[in-house]
């Protein structure tokens, strides 16, 4: 659509993307099928907008992950001990496989919360 209109984003409005909308359906009965689907869901947050509004670019998500500690909330136990095992395994795992441990883990350690809330400590 920047292409195509030749403006900065901040100045397309809804006419803009119903324009687009319109260009790819006539594509799409040009060759009997939805080829470009994943383009559709682009567009769908300019419905809210009243006609010839500025279209407004998303937010920036915040892109730090969550701290080990973070992802611990909730287990009722010291979490030391899990966030260093986290913090060792990123040495040698990526972010998502010690997401995924970090999941199990909590999910353990809310579950030993539930079943014995007086437990203070995982060591022996």
């Amino acid at each position: 659509m920047l292409i195509e209109t030749v403006q900065p984003l901040v100045l397309l409005g809804d006419d803009d993307f119903c324009d687009f909308e319109k260009a790819i359906g006539a594509r799409e009965a040009r060759h009997g099928r939805r080829s470009i689907t994943t383009v559709r869901p682009s567009t769908h947050p300019s419905r809210h907008l009243p006609s010839r509004a500025p279209a407004e670019p998303p937010e920036a998500l915040d892109a730090r992950p969550l701290s080990w500690e973070r992802h611990l909330d909730g287990i009722g136990t010291d979490s030391r001990p899990m966030v260093a095992y986290l913090e060792r395994l990123e040495g040698t795992l990526s972010r998502s496989s010690v997401q995924g441990t970090a999941s199990e883990l909590a999910h353990f350690g809310r579950f030993l919360a539930r079943v014995d809330p007086r437990l203070s400590s995982l060591a022996s």
